[in-house]
Formats: C-alpha cells, structure tokens, sequence
C-alpha cells in the first residue's frame, strides 16, 4: 500500500458561505441598531412621553442600539477569520489529495520516473499543511477575541440586567455552550465543537 497524507476535513464552500452568512448579520445588527435609535427617539416624541419611565425606555433603548452597534465588527471579524480559513484549507485538501495519488503511482511504477514528482508533491502538500496550520491559529486567535467582545456586548447597562433577570432567555439559543477556546483547540477552526 501507498504511503498517504490524511487529507483535512471540512468544506471550503460552506465555511464561505456561511463567513457570508455571518457578514449578512454583522450588517443586520447595525440595522437593528439604527431602526431602535430611531424608534426609541419617536416613541418619546410621538407620544410626548416624559418621566421616569420615559427615561427608563430611553435608556433601554440607547443600551440595545449600542449593544447592536457593538456586535457588527466582531461579527465581522469572525466572518473574515472563517473566510480566511476556507482559502488554505481548500488548497491543502487539493495538494494532499494530489501527493496521495502521485504516491500510490509511484508506488506501483517500477522504473522510479515518479519518484521526484511524488517528493515534490509531498513538499507541497506539507507547505498546505503547514499553512492551514497557520491560518487555523489566526483564525482561532481572532475568533476568540471577537467573541470576548460579544460576551459584553451591554455593559452592565439595562439590557444586560433584563437578560440577567431571565436566564431562560439564552436557553434556547444555538451557541448556548459553545466555548470558542475549546472549538479551536479540539477540531477543525472552521465549526463550533459540539457541546
């Protein structure tokens, strides 16, 4: 049997879409964030609403639409890191794949007139490696202090009390768990860890 290289597991493909999908929310939440500047400023105007209670909502509504604002560029960050990700992966899968074949042919050929161009395959296929290697470790870098900044995305302003005041809320929410240290440390940069 030949000697092969395991080839690296993902889809390029899907990482940028979703890195696209991502950059589409990034954008959403800085819409958020000024559709509830302006809805907040109207609703006290509109009504004429003053008080307490208007002072309440109004700094609600300031804390979200900053929250909001806040998220667009670590979102972003992350989008990118993923994306940046995708591009050497989907090199070292192709340069892998390829010394994998020139091996098995040099395997079989008796002559040895596959040798140097099975060598220079196996260079360039470690050269993928070593490179995916690289982009995972910035990738994971980045993904990591990005998601630092979301975790405090309110402050300890009114929004981030009215969370703390119902941990039911994040029960249900699909990174509810997810550790970006343990993701990067235990499997492909590229997808969350299960767990």
């Amino acid at each position: 049997m030949a000697p092969g290289l395991t080839v690296p597991g993902g889809d390029p493909a899907v990482l940028e879409l979703q890195a696209s999908r991502l950059k589409l929310a990034a954008q959403g939440a800085a819409g958020l964030s000024r559709s509830t500047s302006l809805f907040t400023a109207a609703a006290q105007s509109d009504a004429m609403w003053t008080g307490q209670s208007a002072t309440a909502f109004d700094a609600f509504g300031s804390n979200l639409a900053n929250g909001a604002a806040a998220a667009e560029a670590p979102l972003t960050r992350i989008a990118s890191a993923v994306e940046s990700y995708a591009g050497p992966l989907r090199t070292a899968q192709q340069r892998v794949a390829a010394y994998n074949d020139i091996a098995a042919a040099a395997a079989g050929d008796r002559s040895g007139s596959l040798l140097r161009a099975a060598e220079q395959a196996g260079q360039n296929a470690m050269d993928a490696l070593k490179a995916l290697q690289q982009a995972g470790n910035q990738a994971g870098a980045e993904v990591r202090s990005a998601a630092a900044e979301l975790r405090d995305l309110f402050g300890s302003g009114p929004v981030q009390d009215f969370i703390d005041a119902r941990p039911e809320l994040g029960a249900d929410l699909p990174v509810h768990g997810w550790n970006p240290t343990r993701a990067s440390t235990e499997g492909d940069p590229g997808q969350p860890s299960p767990g």
